[in-house]
């Protein structure tokens, strides 16, 4: 297996579902390739109806050979609002979300890293990536609509930028595959802080404070279509407000189970179980100290291109009096109607809890286009 290959194998999961690129320069040392796609949609509630921004993102993959084998890569990866900003209007999954600083623009950093890749030795990568932890998170996070809600990826109602969880910033990573064992491991150095509660929370109107966090993301592949896989990240963080300031653990553990390939022919069924401590927020932006979530997906890939999907999200606060439990099911269907271009619809059957107990209405169905380039 080439170093160019090898280094695409470690990349999570996700992007090995509709990999389409545009191959821009190439000689017999370097390459620089263009991939991503663009996805506008329209959705539907009971109180409103919204043309909404998909999760569009256009990147540059640099390729370089060096010396002994090894080679030089980075990659830089942009969102793009086509749309509408989903900070000010509705929220279909974990992947549209942004950086805090991010709101509202029109074109933002998703990714970007450089690094150096070996085939033996595996990838050295520094920049905002995509965290260990989601090498594991992944396999869930795949329908074109609605989903990554509840694994912890995307915590704080941002990209996971701030725990290493989703698009990391700020990060040292390593990434090997060894036979059928994908080892990811990093370290994130991270200062920044977030306001988080409010009146008649727990925190009651403070911040919380991020520092260094470590992660890392094991996934294995076992026989007749099967996998397995486990997470680990953790960091310290500083809880404060005008009286009172502690420190804490944020730690998440994921695990996951699958069988099959998503957008391939056949069965695909990912199971996903992920425990956190002062790692989510709540309706109310109050720290949930201990909470649960499960993800799963099962869909069934026909040969005339059509895709069956089912999903399911489960985010419950396990801390204290709360009765926070944001949980929805799914069900969708997607045509490729060419490789390069996709049609899709989704209905979201929501059951969500509001931490006052109340119950919104949530539900949602809609349908969108996908093109890649």
């Amino acid at each position: 297996m080439t170093t160019k290959k090898k280094f695409a194998c470690l990349l999570p999961l996700v992007f090995a579902s509709h990999a389409m690129a545009i191959e821009i320069y190439s000689d017999s040392s370097k390459s620089v390739v263009m991939g991503g796609y663009f996805d506008v949609g329209y959705i539907q509630t009971k109180d409103r109806n919204e043309i909404t921004d998909g999760f569009s993102r256009l990147n540059l993959n640099f390729t370089q050979d060096l010396s002994d084998g090894w080679q030089s890569v980075a990659m830089l990866e942009w969102g793009i609002t086509l749309a509408s900003d989903p900070s000010f209007g509705l929220i279909l999954s974990g992947d549209q979300l942004r950086p805090q600083g991010n709101q509202g623009d029109s074109v933002w950093l998703r990714l970007g890293y450089v690094g150096v890749s070996h085939d033996t030795y595996g990838s050295f990568t520094v920049g905002k990536q995509w965290g260990s932890l989601y090498q594991v998170a992944a396999v869930t996070d795949v329908l074109p609509m609605f989903g990554g809600m509840a694994s912890g990826t995307y915590n704080f109602a941002t990209d996971g930028y701030l725990s290493g969880t989703g698009r990391a910033d700020k990060a040292l990573q390593y990434n090997n595959q060894l036979g059928n064992l994908t080892v990811s491991a990093q370290i994130q150095v991270m200062e920044e802080s977030i306001e988080i509660g409010g009146e008649n929370t727990l925190i009651n109107n403070g911040y919380i404070n991020f520092d260094t966090n470590y992660g890392i993301g094991l996934t294995y592949k076992l026989p007749y279509k099967f996998g397995v896989g486990a997470g680990f990240n953790t960091g310290e963080v500083t809880i404060e407000n005008n009286t009172k300031q502690f420190t804490a653990d944020d730690r998440i553990a994921t695990f996951h189970v699958t069988y099959g390939k998503f957008n391939q022919p056949g069965l695909y069924v990912a199971a996903l179980y992920s425990k956190m401590e002062n790692h989510e927020a709540t309706n109310v932006n109050q720290l949930m100290e201990k909470s649960v979530g499960k993800e799963a997906v099962v869909a069934y890939k026909f040969d005339n291109n059509v895709t069956l999907t089912s999903g399911y999200n489960d985010l419950a606060d396990k801390s204290g009096d709360s009765q926070y439990n944001m949980s929805f099911r799914s069900v969708g269907l997607t045509y490729e109607w060419s490789k390069n271009f996709w049609i899709y619809a989704d209905k979201k059957f929501d059951s969500t809890t509001y931490a006052d107990g109340s119950k919104p209405e949530l539900d949602m169905v809609g349908f969108g286009f996908r093109y890649f380039l």
